[in-house]
């Protein structure tokens, strides 16, 4: 005997297909990606070309290096009442478990402080110097407003580095794992 085939029944039998296909596809690609563990991978423009960056002695990765310094000294040191909190998060983020853990209790009391008082505190950097791969030195021009006081300091920061994996979190390679500031 032949059975009469519907149009709605072709519909609904393509509609059940379509849906275990797509299932099928997503534990697939689930599994694979929890089992290759992708890298984030970076790739930049410069004067030279377009190119996969990943070599240590790369112009990119120097220029990186110098960006995450000047985003970590900024955010170090220029801040107010009401953004202290964000801004020590964010430095946070480019320091080693270790250098956090250290500075947590400085940086806890000087956000007391600060609720209590208004103060408004913006650096310049003036200048980065590259000691060797991992150690560098970095003058910086404070402005400090408390109330109707001005004062102006310049500080020279020693920062070191060490190589860190990239994460879709965290931008660059590298994390600060000391830094010293000294007046001059």
């Amino acid at each position: 005997m032949i059975k009469n085939i519907t149009k709605a029944s072709i519909y609904s039998g393509m509609k059940r297909f379509m849906v275990l296909a797509l299932l099928a596809y997503c534990v697939l690609t689930t599994v694979l990606l929890l089992r290759l563990d992708p890298k984030p991978l970076v790739i930049g423009i410069d004067p030279y070309g377009t190119r996969v960056v990943g070599q240590y002695g790369d112009s990119i990765l120097k220029a990186e290096k110098e960006n995450l310094l000047k985003r970590f000294l900024v955010y170090l040191y220029s801040y107010d009442e009401t953004n202290f909190d964000d801004r020590i998060s964010e430095v946070g983020e480019f320091m080693s478990v270790e250098l956090w853990d250290r500075k947590r209790a400085e940086f806890i009391s000087i956000s007391n402080r600060m609720k209590t008082e208004s103060l408004t505190q913006k650096a310049k950097i003036t200048d980065i110097r590259e000691i060797d791969e991992t150690h560098f030195e970095a003058d910086i021009e404070l402005s400090i407003t408390n109330r109707l006081k001005k004062a102006a300091l310049k500080l020279r920061v020693s920062v070191e580095l060490k190589p860190s994996p990239r994460t879709s979190s965290k931008p660059y390679p590298w994390e600060v794992i000391t830094y010293d500031e000294q007046t001059i």
